[in-house]
């Protein structure tokens, strides 16, 4: 669903929404956040499946997104990589941060977390 939008910022706001949804408004917990939470409660110790923490996601997902969207305009000119890596470790630190504390993590707006980038 993310891919499949019109723009890359569009892309990248469609997977933030979707990964920041509360699973309690929304009905939906995003696939992610559960592998996130089985490597973060060590659940899973199989070397077989990479951890999403200490994997390539920014560099693969994130990277040629904001590389588009530097080049379209829809970003500011800067290091796609280094965006893409700032996005992911605030997602993820948001992520991790709320699965630990769900009453007390405030949500931030995923249009203002790419504003950052625009």
């Amino acid at each position: 669903e993310c891919k499949s939008q019109a723009t890359p910022r569009d892309c990248i706001l469609t997977f933030t929404e979707r990964l920041l949804a509360n699973p309690d408004e929304s009905g939906y917990i995003p696939p992610l956040r559960i592998y996130l939470t089985v490597f973060m409660t060590d659940e899973i110790e199989d070397s077989k499946h990479e951890n999403p923490i200490y994997s390539d996601f920014p560099k693969t997902f994130f990277y040629p997104l904001f590389k588009k969207g530097i080049e379209s305009n829809q970003f500011r000119p800067g290091d796609a990589m280094e965006y893409a890596s700032i996005f992911w470790h605030i997602l993820l630190g948001y992520t991790i941060d709320n699965m630990r504390n769900p009453q007390t993590v405030y949500c931030p707006k995923p249009e203002n977390l790419i504003a950052i980038f625009e």
